[in-house]
């Protein structure tokens, strides 16, 4: 029996709907393969609040950073650097060259406190570009030229209040680039798990820039 009332939706109408439903980002409803939030991700299990956490590293974080706590390392960095903006952590966890490790590592991140625990983006002022310094809400182009001449003068820097050194930088400029998101930190050359060797091919032969941890040295020098 056919209902006289009942509304046929004209084809155009129907193929529109399908067409905004087909575009619209998959948010778990398709097996879980968006999935946010706390849950299992190549066999870590995150808290809410550690997926958050996660998220935001995998989509804020500097290459430098991603070394702190958990040695997250290339190919794995460039992956998820190349994949930004990350919709989910489940997106991360699908995506070439990461597994276990790597998510194990942005668990420890997200767990971490003190000096190597996530606070948001930021930058090492002993590896940054100029280009990466002036992301820093008040450093300009002449700011951040300062800061990586007298760096490439003075080998690196130990405390970010050296910095007071630079022409018209004080203890107040300095306080709120450390404190801000982004901002700047300054790596623990003393006693922090720190290993990192970039090659620049500027010129005919490469420049190797290698920094390692003072203790681990010391360590080296005194057993042989």
């Amino acid at each position: 029996m056919k209902c006289k009332n009942a509304p046929i939706l004209p084809v155009s109408l129907f193929v529109c709907i399908s067409l905004i439903l087909l575009a619209l980002p998959s948010t778990g409803l398709q097996g879980g393969t968006m999935r946010n939030g706390g849950g299992t991700y190549d066999g870590v299990t995150f808290t809410d609040t550690e997926a958050a956490a996660a998220l935001e590293i995998c989509n804020s974080a500097s290459r430098t950073q991603f070394l702190l706590p958990g040695g997250i390392l290339d190919p794995q960095q460039t992956t998820i650097i190349d994949g930004r903006p990350w919709a989910s952590l489940q997106g991360v966890s699908d995506a070439p060259d990461i597994g276990a490790t790597t998510m194990q590592a942005l668990l420890d991140y997200a767990q971490a406190e003190g000096y190597y625990g996530w606070d948001g983006p930021k930058h090492d002022l002993n590896n940054a570009t100029a280009d990466e310094l002036q992301e820093i809400l008040g450093i300009g182009p002449a700011t951040s030229g300062s800061i990586v001449s007298h760096r490439d003068a003075s080998s690196y820097y130990e405390q970010e209040d050296q910095l007071s050194v630079l022409n018209g930088v004080g203890v107040t400029e300095v306080d709120a680039w450390t404190a801000g998101s982004p901002g700047i930190y300054v790596t623990d050359y003393t006693g922090g798990v720190y290993v990192e060797a970039v090659a620049e091919y500027g010129g005919p032969y490469p420049r190797y820039h290698l920094s390692l941890r003072v203790d681990e040295v010391l360590a080296y020098l005194e057993a042989y």
